[in-house]
């Protein structure tokens, strides 16, 4: 075993750790941020030593957890570490969820359901660890946190740090910064961040000799010196000079380096000495023959290894390959995880392949044949996994019909075994890339759908993110290659190349990056190469990206084209997806009609050829169109078979979009309670992907629920419950503002003017409105432009401007002038009649009666949803006038509407009108008669 490296000179540091770790009873986080090879680790060794060692028997020190441990990047195996460390017995329900979680997977129960438990589960964690430090203060100590990019892990521990009570977290990683900010944001200053910095020279001086003390040699002072200036504080540059000078490994260009030339240069005039002294304390390497620094080279690409993967890669017996490992271990930087595997430090990794295989293999042809090589060792790897995964799951089954108690253990391996799959997938991708750019290729299209098939969106991100890093390079390299053997290489780039665009535009679409993925599906369809298939794909990923960047007309000319090339070509598929998409753009323009026509075409195409998740995409959007028409059953049926559907399929999205669906209906039908379950339930599907176009659907409703709440119940509330109904629905609806994309803003802006009205704040109320309009507008969204316009309204009615209603009649007959959807004529007979209610309130008798026999018979004929008919709109009315006209007035105006009703037949339409059309003939107030209920707020 390595000789323990030396802790010099951090003492500020570990006095701060120690008042971090002993603030008792509040939650403290300490982020430790610095580059590779400072001393990031031996600092968290120092402190846990430091705080294990006090006689404070109320505090409990937990062991360094390292995220290069990949068995610790899923919540249930960090979660259950954590517990067995801490305390098993106050974890216990916590431990007994994640058995009770594996009964339900040992007995096939649905991913959606699983994840709901587990979600719950991960909330009685936080129970039982906020138990424990009622009583005990705990501290937790994570390194190595840039482990943890492009992981889901990574959210869920952010989460779950902000939710703990009475301890002190310590996060170290050259991306803790990053930790903190974004703690910062939802702690405040419970979460610091502190920056370790290189030694300064005594220090360094101080810890190059307590190192030779330790390996029992001794440098001349010249030599010291140099080693001091040109590591610029950095120990592991001074461990990994010190460790070749004691095993006799000669560093020539060190000793020959001339002292007086380096002495008092600044740090630019040093950066090119300090770039030799890294390359040469590496450059040995590549003329080395011993087996040891194969390993070096080989851990410098691949990490961790193992046993059996470093007799694999070498040709080694397995017994060789352990002494290999025993003997690797000796090295200072040498990094052993807790599963056995050894791993380079990331300083020695990156100074191998700047310095090393730059010199050793300059054209790359060794390194390519070595990526093959561990590209098939990898595959082996993942195919042995998966026979583990498959025994694992036989095994399940087996027990199943034995009716045996599930084993925890099994379903742990399960997990470690899931992560693992996945990760070396990418290490596969990743070598493959490198190796041969085709098939690197062909398995990123591979990966990424099976990936987009079970909704990891994670690992999605870490091919992408390869992908990037390695384009310039793949296209140079495929071209020399096919030119090389004569292949048509135009048509080939243009194929691969496509493979690689389509799924970046999927990618930026699912990631909320709409912008870049219409500059990207633009850039692709300018192509003139492109095959008729493979345009149809990218008008419909195009048009997606439109709808959500605002630009719904373009979308709808999008999804017309690839209606088109679709039929032209044959494409049956595609036929039934573009015309999905195509309904999906009419309904956003409020074309009802072209959609319903569009959903029904592409339903029966969809059965006709079983392609069940378009089946159940469609029947979703036929639910949601069928709901804004204002028939709630059958909206529901449509949801229902789409949600039974997407369970079969296990497509943990779609049930997420259906639970969502679900939750809009409900609430459109003033069923809040209903409504929230079911936005419950998508909610936590859509976290764990931190999905924010779903979440920002579902944040939005959530806060229409605590709107609509407080304006039915502002009668009843007491202003203190009003209050905190109109912070929540606040707190909700400026969530989806900041997350939402383009086409979900007029919907949040309505909403929080909405909020703005019932706090009076008249004048934020009118600006937000205005600018709902202005965006709807520019975006095509004909629903909120003209709820928008109501709203404005009922603002001048609020602040008693009944004046301005000859201003709103103008707009009115602009806006609806040749106006023939039916789906918003309803929008124009609610704004008549509110425009009469501004009109009689100023005596103007004779304007307003016409303006309410036109809008009350609008209402009759389309008014689809029971909240906005014409009953409950003359309850507004009933409200809003009686106190404010004679009434001689209010009977004549009873007598007028009542003739005109009976005289056009629309009694037969809205009965419950002449009700209240008689009570005003008598001069009574229609609500001894009605429920009161508020329709000034148009959500449907």
């Amino acid at each position: 075993m390595p000789l323990e490296i030396p802790f010099i000179d951090r003492e500020e540091e570990l006095a701060h750790i120690d008042r971090v770790v002993k603030d008792w009873g509040a939650k403290r986080v300490l982020c430790i941020h610095a580059g590779g090879g400072v001393g990031k680790t031996r600092l968290l060794q120092e402190a846990r030593r430091q705080e294990s060692g006090e006689e404070l028997t109320a505090l409990t020190v937990a062991n360094i957890i390292d995220f290069d441990e990949r068995s610790l990047h899923t919540p249930d195996n960090l979660g259950r570490m954590i517990a067995l460390m801490l305390n098993e017995r106050i974890f216990r329900p916590y431990l007994q969820g994640l058995q009770n979680i594996r009964k339900m997977e040992f007995t096939g129960m649905s991913s959606e359901r699983l994840s709901q438990e587990s979600l719950i589960n991960n909330q009685t964690f936080i129970h039982c660890f906020n138990i424990l430090t009622s009583y005990r203060r705990v501290a937790l100590f994570f390194d190595t946190t840039d482990a943890l990019v492009g992981t889901d892990i990574r959210r869920y521990l952010i989460k779950f740090v902000v939710k703990l009570e009475n301890c002190a977290i310590l996060l170290a990683g050259r991306n803790a910064r990053k930790f903190g900010a974004n703690l910062q944001s939802r702690i405040g200053k419970k979460a610091e961040v502190i920056e370790l910095k290189p030694l300064e020279f005594r220090a360094s001086k101080s810890y190059l000799r307590r190192k030779q003390s330790r390996l029992q040699f001794d440098l001349d002072s010249e030599l010291t010196e140099k080693l001091i200036i040109l590591s610029c504080g950095r120990p592991v540059l001074i461990d990994l000079a010190v460790e070749w000078i004691s095993r006799q490994i000669p560093l020539a260009w060190l000793t020959q380096c001339d002292l007086s030339k380096i002495k008092g240069l600044s740090a630019n005039e040093l950066a090119p000495y300090q770039k030799q002294f890294e390359k040469e304390l590496v450059l040995h390497l590549a003329k080395s023959h011993q087996l040891i620094d194969w390993l070096m080279l080989l851990l410098a690409r691949i990490h961790p290894l193992n046993c059996e993967a470093i007799s694999i890669l070498a040709g080694i017996y397995e017994d060789k390959a352990k002494i290999l490992i025993k003997q690797a271990r000796d090295y200072a930087f040498i990094k052993t995880l807790p599963g056995g595997e050894i791993s380079l430090h990331e300083q020695m990794r990156r100074m191998i392949n700047v310095y090393v295989w730059t010199e050793l293999d300059s054209d790359g042809a060794r390194r390519r044949k070595e990526s093959l090589l561990i590209a098939e060792y990898l595959k082996s790897r993942i195919k042995t996994l998966r026979e583990q995964i498959r025994e694992l799951r036989d095994t399940r089954e087996k027990d199943i019909e034995g009716e045996k108690e599930p084993d925890l253990d099994q379903f742990v391996t399960h997990e470690i075994l899931e992560q693992e799959l996945w990760a070396l997938k990418r290490e596969r991708f990743r070598h493959l890339l490198y190796a041969d750019s085709r098939l690197g290729i062909e398995n990123f299209a591979r990966f990424f759908d099976e990936a987009t098939s079970s909704y990891r969106l994670s690992f999605r991100k870490s091919i992408v993110d390869l992908i990037v890093e390695y384009q310039t390079d793949i296209f140079k390299f495929y071209k020399q290659w096919h030119e090389i053997n004569g292949w048509d290489s135009t048509r080939l780039d243009d194929e691969h190349l496509y493979m690689i665009k389509s799924r970046q535009v999927k990618y930026f679409l699912d990631n909320g990056e709409y912008k870049q993925a219409n500059k990207f599906a633009e850039t692709t369809l300018s192509q003139e190469s492109m095959l008729p298939e493979q345009r149809t794909e990218m008008l419909i990923l195009r048009g997606n990206a439109n709808v959500r960047i605002g630009q719904s007309v373009q979308a709808l000319d999008d999804f017309d084209q690839a209606v088109t090339f679709s039929q032209d070509h044959g494409f049956e598929d595609k036929l039934t997806h573009s015309l999905n998409a195509r309904g999906w753009a009419n309904r956003i323009l409020g074309n009802f009609e072209h959609a319903l026509k569009d959903y029904l075409e592409a339903y029966r195409r969809s059965l006709e050829n079983d392609t069940w998740h378009q089946t159940a995409s469609i029947l979703n959007n036929l639910g949601y169109l069928t709901a804004l028409k204002g028939d709630s059953l059958q909206a529901r049926e449509y949801c229902y078979a789409a949600l039974n559907i997407w369970k079969n399929l296990d497509s943990r999205r779609g049930i997420g979009a259906a639970y969502s669906t679900l939750g809009e209906i409900y609430k459109l039908f003033g069923l809040p309670k209903q409504a929230r379950r079911n936005y419950d339930k998508a909610g936590k599907i859509f976290e764990h992907e931190n999905d924010l176009e779903w979440l920002s659907k579902i944040r939005c409703g959530i806060g229409e629920i605590y709107l609509s709440n407080a304006r039915q119940n502002i009668n009843r509330m007491m202003r203190k419950t009003l209050a905190h109904e109109l912070s929540m629905a606040e707190r909700e609806i400026n969530w989806a503002l900041i997350h939402a994309p383009e086409d979900l803003q007029p919907r949040a802006l309505f909403h929080k003017a909405r909020i703005h009205q019932e706090r009076k704040e008249y004048k934020k109320a009118t600006e937000t409105l205005n600018e709902c309009i202005s965006r709807s507008r520019r975006i095509g969204d004909l629903f909120f432009d003209h709820a928008g316009f109501l709203a404005l309204i009922d603002l001048a009615w609020d602040q008693g401007q009944y004046n301005r209603w000859q201003e709103f009649d103008r707009e009115g007959d602009a806006r609806y002038a040749n106006y023939t959807e039916n789906s918003l004529r309803r929008f124009h007979g609610a704004s008549l009649r509110k425009i009469a209610d501004l009109a009689i309130s100023c005596q103007d008798y004779e304007e307003a009666l016409p303006r309410y026999r036109k809008g009350l018979s609008i209402i009759a004929h389309y008014e689809v949803h029971k909240k906005y008919t014409v009953g409950q709109q003359l309850k507004e009315t009933d409200r809003r006038i009686f106190s404010l006209i004679d009434k001689k007035t209010l009977s004549w105006l009873g007598t007028e509407l009542a003739e005109f009703w009976t005289r056009n037949g629309l009694i037969s339409k809205s009965p419950d009108a002449m009700l209240i059309f008689h009570s005003w003939k008598r001069g009574g107030i229609a609500e001894l008669t009605w429920n009161s209920t508020n329709v000034s707020d148009y959500d449907c």
